[in-house]
Formats: structure tokens, C-alpha cells, sequence
């Protein structure tokens, strides 16, 4: 999945609320819990987080364990510990640009769930509910940034 937006706030404020793990939840209503297990030496960060996840009137709670990292380049890359919940594997990155608006925000984000997805409509349902979940994130730091 790949979603753009831009936020209207300057690089470094996105950055480092997008990096404020426990407050993640402030920025997106449907997650439910950021827990913050491990910072290793390296700036790395390996947090729990519970997700609600709904589609249609389908609603579903997600848990995974992801490990974070800042590249020097600024990105933010994720990767979920494999099978330690919803989630066989996955991989993201968020990528931080200049814009004239504020902040260029690029999320791509790769998954494989632990439940079966109903080939071509399930897929596509959930890569346009993934695309909101990032656009509403992004409408959450604009308003964190904003009220700061």
C-alpha cells in the first residue's frame, strides 16, 4: 500500500511526533495501544501496539509487535517481528519531505496477515482502508502539531 498526504507543519515537528510512540494514539482513534517494550542501543524501538481495524460494519482488533528505526536519511522504517501476532510478516517506511505546505508524508507499507483475505475484493478493501487509516494519522499530527 502507498499513500502521499501532506502535513502542515515543518519536518522536524512530524518527525518527532511520529516518533512520540505512546502518543500514537492520539494522532489515529483506532489505535488502541502503543506499549513501548524494548529501545535498544542503536535509537531502535520495538513497541506492542493494539489496533481496532474496521471495514464496512466489520470490525476487527489487531495486535502486532513491530521494530522501529530512524535511517540517517530520516526516514522512519518499521518491520513487524514475524508471527508475533496478527501478522505473519510486514515491512513500512515513512518518508518526511519538504513541501511548500508543510511535510510531504509517504507511507508504504507491505503485510501479510494471519487470516485468509478474500482474493481481489478483500485485498482491495483493505489497501483502501489502510490508505485512510494513513491519511487520518496524518490529519491527527497536523491537529498535535497545530495545538502545540
Amino acid at each position: 500500500m502507498h499513500s502521499e498526504t501532506v502535513v502542515g507543519a515543518p519536518i522536524s515537528e512530524v518527525r518527532a511526533l511520529l516518533t512520540d510512540y505512546e502518543n500514537l494514539p492520539r494522532a489515529n482513534r483506532n489505535i488502541r495501544r502503543v506499549e513501548v517494550l524494548r529501545r535498544a542501543m542503536d535509537g531502535g524501538v520495538r513497541m506492542g501496539v493494539t489496533s481496532d481495524f474496521c471495514i464496512l460494519r466489520l470490525c476487527l482488533k489487531f495486535n502486532w509487535v513491530q521494530d522501529i528505526h530512524t535511517l540517517p536519511d530520516g526516514d522512519i522504517v518499521m518491520a513487524i517481528v514475524p508471527n508475533r501476532g496478527d501478522f505473519q510478516q510486514g515491512s513500512g517506511c515513512w518518508r518526511l519531505l519538504a513541501d511548500p505546505r508543510g511535510t510531504r508524508l509517504i507511507f508504504d507499507v507491505d503485510l501479510t496477515p494471519n487470516f485468509w483475505i478474500p482474493p481481489v475484493f478483500g485485498s482491495w478493501l483493505m489497501k483502501r482502508k489502510l490508505a485512510e487509516e494513513a491519511f487520518e494519522t496524518a490529519q491527527g499530527l497536523e491537529r498535535m502539531a497545530t495545538s502545540n
